[in-house]
């Protein structure tokens, strides 16, 4: 399967996943507010998508951040941590230093994050701003 078909495939896994965390959050909001007289299905709908919005965005956001290097300092001492004081975690203990370890997990060849969690919150994102001038 080539790459353009795979990232579609995913962005809409995604998308739907998010559909569904929104469809969940109305239902569990048209159950608990189901005693009230006057209830706006575009105000519930748009509740759900914004939750569902800040959890991919939010998700998407660190996915990015770890793919981009900003937790490789918080591995590097845990690893050096548990190699100091489980003798057998891991592989044998290598004197590496944080520079070593920075530039050997550059040459892993880590691609850039694919944006397909940001693209499925930011269309909930969109619906839910849709939702909010329909309600």
């Amino acid at each position: 399967m080539g790459s353009g078909k795979r990232f579609v495939l995913l962005t809409l896994a995604c998308t739907a996943a998010a559909s569904a965390f929104a469809a969940g959050i109305f239902i569990y909001e048209l159950n608990v507010f189901s005693g009230l007289e006057k209830l706006s299905y575009a105000r519930l709908w748009c509740d759900g998508c914004f939750v569902s919005a800040v959890i991919f965005l939010g998700a998407g956001t660190l996915v990015a951040i770890k793919r981009n290097g900003g937790f490789d300092s918080i591995n590097y001492a845990l690893s050096r941590l548990a190699k100091r004081f489980i003798p057998l975690a891991g592989q044998p203990a290598k004197n590496q230093s944080y520079l070593e370890y920075i530039k050997e997990r550059q040459a892993s060849g880590r691609k850039s994050p694919h944006p397909c969690i940001m693209i499925a919150g930011s269309a909930m994102l969109i619906a839910s701003f849709i939702l909010l001038a329909l309600a």
